[in-house]
């Protein structure tokens, strides 16, 4: 190799860009419509991002800390549980569905405590109860969570009712501590083998505050969506519907929702014919949100298990119809063990 005359700068080889060429072809980049259109979509998203969580804070507008609750609060593992008890006997322990509350059951707390001693329980993230995002909020965890609850109270075994969402509950407490459970009152709930998975979950996961504002952010438009679930409209009453919106309200619900939205995909799916404790399914005849062909399905499924439709009815029918709906968990409960159960229309 000729060695390099002194004062002679080095040539820059054919091969290799200078230092000069590479940092000047790093800022030769340009952005093409493909990715100007991407950048443009992540902006969009993050400002509707911040208008939902701004939205939902603002319709938070009540404080967990001060709030009145119309009953008393349950501790376990540090997680506040919202409880109305009325009555004295054996116990009925009645379990809310989605967006529900202890007030769902105000009937049953009124008419059926001259016989049992009715205890309606606000599910953790919902009603009164605390609005917990560090916790498991799956129907498998509720349903343990419920049974440790027997447990503080004393309750060795119980009748448990659930409607929608609180009847899947009801079921995996059922199926997986059957000698807790006396009997079971399933009202319009939802199958314990359905899955909930969002399609694309961890792609739309940062994008759930828009829809969750979209839903919550209006209480006139919930509103209707609730008059839409039952057979007459004017079940929801200006009285009623305040007392269902007012838990809506208190901060932190819309985070909780995101957080059982999240656990829920980790429930394993029940087979209906792994519930074997005596079961009564209530269902309205006219229900549109958990059709009636799910009741029959169940019945059919269940090994033992009582079909009763409740007439002039919809999702709602423990409120829309309680008398009819009392009158039937009074049969079902008065019935001997060894009865044989049966479809009655």
């Amino acid at each position: 190799m000729k060695p390099r005359r002194p004062g002679v700068p080095a040539r820059a080889s054919s091969q290799s860009p200078t230092l000069n060429t590479q940092y000047q072809g790093r800022h030769d980049v340009k952005w093409g419509p493909t990715a100007a259109v991407a950048a443009a979509t992540l902006i969009s998203g993050y400002t509707a991002v911040l208008g939902a969580n701004a939205l939902i804070r603002r319709r938070e507008d009540l404080d967990p800390d001060s709030i009145e609750r119309p009953g008393s609060m349950f501790y376990l593992r540090g997680i506040g549980m919202h409880v109305v008890e009325r009555g004295s006997g054996p116990a009925l322990v009645m379990i809310h569905g989605f967006g529900g509350s202890a007030y769902s059951f105000r009937y049953q707390l009124r008419d059926l405590a001259d016989q049992f001693r009715v205890i309606a329980v606000d599910l953790p993230g919902f009603g009164y109860s605390d609005r917990p995002t560090d916790a498991d909020l799956s129907f498998t965890a509720h349903a343990e969570r419920l049974r440790e609850f027997l447990d503080r109270m004393g309750i060795e075994r119980a009748v448990v009712a659930g409607h929608s969402m609180g009847g899947t509950i009801a079921m995996r407490l059922a199926a997986a501590y059957p000698e807790r459970v006396e009997r079971l009152i399933l009202a319009s709930s939802s199958p314990p083998d359905q899955q909930y998975r969002l399609p694309l979950y961890p792609v739309i996961r940062p994008l759930l505050p828009i829809g969750l504002a979209a839903l919550l952010g209006s209480e006139r438009r919930l509103r209707r969506m609730t008059e839409r679930i039952v057979y007459d409209p004017a079940t929801i009453s200006d009285t009623v519907w305040r007392e269902f919106w007012r838990p809506l309200r208190i901060r932190g619900y819309s985070a909780s929702l995101q957080k059982m939205g999240h656990d829920v995909r980790q429930d394993v799916p029940l087979a209906p014919a792994a519930v074997a404790t005596r079961t009564l399914l209530l269902w309205g005849e006219a229900d549109e949100s958990i059709p009636l062909s799910v009741a029959h399905r169940l019945h059919a499924e269940m090994p033992d298990a009582r079909l009763e439709v409740v007439a002039r009815a919809g999702h709602l029918l423990l409120e829309e119809q309680p008398d009819a709906c009392n009158q039937s968990i009074r049969r079902f409960l008065a019935m001997p063990t060894g009865a044989a159960t049966a479809a009655r229309p």
